[in-house]
């Protein structure tokens, strides 16, 4: 019984070597983990030893780094990076180190720090960070590096020609004037309300319009799918982006959120891919001349790029995809929360107010229900544009900016790896102390030209700066004046919150934490 038992109990030699091959391969594979993982902290180590004198040290953990202290929503993530940000700056450096994680980033806070990385044509290569952005926006002229960005930046830069923004002036003046009659139901009526939203769905109508020549309807159908997965999706990468534990593809789309994400990117592209479709079917070279040149008919950005593509040899259907999508998000966002904080500002501080609408009045002598805005007349609103770039100094819309310096610099005293990632933090730079006087107060006349001499030219950067800065920001400016325009022109504005008492909210951009809460008469 015993030798039957032993016998039937030994294991076939086919499984034993299977065993055993299984087991080598468990070694194998533990050694490679470990191995990767020694590597991994010795690099870390090796970082750590670097940058340490200019880490801020509080609430800094070994591994996890400064990534819990920042967690939470929106308002809370920001808040705490200007905690670091202000520990950092005690060293008189206009330098700090963040870690995410055992991941380093270089916190550039000062114009003379930026001033190294931004004008820089070696440092033009966007940050690791942007990866997150590539599901949906593809390497687009936001998110590409080297050659292809060269020669995307060529391509397009004659689409943003002030003779070719001119024709998208009509769209900007017809949903303006939507979003002004809009607002008639709140004048006179004393009921505080969140003016931003609506700012918001004017800016989105305005871009659907002008990138793809498509009336989304935003203003009147605010729930659309397409509109709620543009908003979701930005959370969500940014939400990314801060948390190392999400950044690796398979552990994220094997979250709720990942799979989430995966449906909203769907529903993205596929409006676009619909739009570009459609487009193409009544696009026809017979009605342009070639090349970005004059037109008989007016044209959206799509079409112009449709132009651009010469039979798919310089541009694919992907490629279109990629800049369209590039546009509406980069285009729409942007420029709602610069309105949103300008609204504020202005509503706050009615002396300002006022001479908006004394230049505005000498401008449109029959007062609100005047024409359309021209070209003309943008060129004649000086004053309302030195308002917009003050209220872009103190909120701009992009309040980070992530590079990697693609050769080894030096910057502020310390010697920078090549491979470095960096962040300029926009609005710590346009705020400084050193180079802005009274830096917390709202005075757009420091924008006079007598008082901008000899301002140091890396001092205000809300649209970037040096060879990488936005290729947008002449429609954002003409976009914001018209916007602005139609408001102080029908309306008097009155911020019903303290700018102090706003929360600051930085997803990919920087909005007011509970919105611009208002009240608006008709003058």
């Amino acid at each position: 019984m015993l030798f039957l038992t032993a016998r039937h109990s030994r294991i076939p030699k086919r499984y034993s070597d299977m065993y055993l091959s299984v087991s080598v391969l468990s070694i194998v594979i533990v050694s490679i983990f470990v191995i990767k993982l020694l590597s991994h902290l010795q690099n870390y180590a090796k970082r750590w030893m670097h940058f340490r004198e200019i880490t801020p040290m509080e609430k800094c953990l070994p591994l996890f780094g400064h990534a819990l202290t920042l967690q939470g929503d929106s308002c809370q993530f920001y808040l705490a990076l200007l905690r670091i940000v202000k520990c950092s700056q005690q060293t008189g450096r206009e330098i700090g180190c963040l870690w995410l994680g055992t991941h380093p980033l270089l916190l550039l806070t000062g114009p003379n720090a930026a001033e190294v990385l931004l004008r820089s044509s070696a440092h033009t290569d966007k940050s690791s960070l942007y990866d997150y952005l590539h599901p949906w926006l593809g390497t687009g002229l936001l998110t590409s590096k080297g050659e292809k960005w060269k020669t995307r930046r060529r391509l397009l830069t004659p689409a943003f020609h002030f003779n070719i923004l001119n024709e998208f002036l009509s769209s900007m003046n017809e949903q303006s004037k939507i979003f002004s009659d809009k607002l008639e139901k709140h004048a006179n009526s004393g009921k505080v309300f969140d003016i931003s939203s609506d700012i918001t769905l004017c800016a989105l109508d305005i871009i659907c319009q002008t990138a793809m020549g498509e009336k989304l309807r935003a203003q009147t159908n605010s729930e659309s799918e397409y509109v709620k997965a543009l908003y979701r999706v930005s959370d969500i990468i940014q939400e990314r982006q801060k948390s190392p534990w999400l950044w690796n593809d398979i552990l994220f789309y094997a979250t709720p959120k990942g799979r989430e994400f995966k449906r909203l990117i769907i529903i993205l592209h596929g409006f676009t891919n619909s739009v570009i479709a459609e487009r193409k079917k009544s696009f026809t070279k017979s009605s342009v001349k070639s090349g970005f040149g004059e037109r008989k008919i007016k044209r959206a950005f799509l079409d112009l790029l449709l132009e651009a593509a010469n039979d798919g040899e310089r541009l694919s259907t992907e490629d279109i995809r990629e800049e369209v999508d590039t546009f509406m998000f980069e285009g729409h966002d942007t420029t709602a929360a610069a309105m949103a904080w300008a609204v504020h500002l202005i509503g706050c501080h009615p002396s300002v107010q006022q001479k908006i609408q004394d230049e505005l009045d000498s401008i449109f002598p029959d007062g609100m229900d005047c024409s359309e805005i021209s070209p003309t007349d943008l060129r004649k609103m000086d004053y309302l544009e030195r308002v917009i770039k003050e209220s872009l100094r103190i909120f701009p819309s992009v309040p980070l900016m992530a590079r990697t310096t693609t050769t080894a610099c030096r910057i502020e005293g310390v010697d920078i790896p090549r491979g470095t990632e960096c962040l300029a933090l926009n609005q710590v730079i346009n705020n400084h102390p050193k180079y802005w006087e009274n830096p917390e107060s709202f005075d757009p006349d420091r924008f006079e030209i007598e008082r901008s001499v000899g301002r140091h030219a890396y001092a205000y950067v809300p649209f970037s700066a040096g060879p990488r800065n936005c290729i947008g920001q002449k429609f954002a400016m003409m976009e914001e004046k018209v916007i602005l325009a139609y408001l102080f022109r029908k309306y008097r504005v009155k911020s019903c919150d303290e700018t102090a008492d706003i929360s600051q909210m930085s997803d990919l951009i920087l909005r007011p934490g509970q919105g611009v809460k208002v009240t608006l008469e008709i003058r």
